[in-house]
């Protein structure tokens, strides 16, 4: 499931512009919390072994239920919908 859920992320690269779509500074989402960094490291570990390492290349934020997403610049949605254990996944292309 891993390999087929990042290869759809892969291909969402085809979906960007060729220049910049942002004009000002990104803004976090109102009444949101930072839950995951840019380049966090993640071990991922099975009955104790380590099975695995990933850099982590977004940046996840949370609210509470039934919160609409609010864009953090211009640009536009290139994904919105459910992704392997991401129930509700929205990715904007910013470029």
């Amino acid at each position: 499931m891993r390999r087929a859920n990042n290869q759809v992320l892969s291909d969402l690269r085809l979906k960007t512009e060729p220049q910049f779509l942002w004009s000002q500074p990104f803004l976090q989402q109102p009444n949101s919390t930072v839950v995951s960094n840019f380049a966090d490291v993640r071990n991922y570990f099975h009955q104790g072994k380590k099975i695995d390492q990933q850099v982590h290349l977004g940046y996840d934020l949370a609210v509470t239920q039934h919160v609409g997403v609010v864009a953090a610049n211009d640009g536009r949605v290139v994904y919105a919908a459910p992704l392997g254990r991401r129930q509700r996944l929205t990715v904007p292309a910013y470029r």
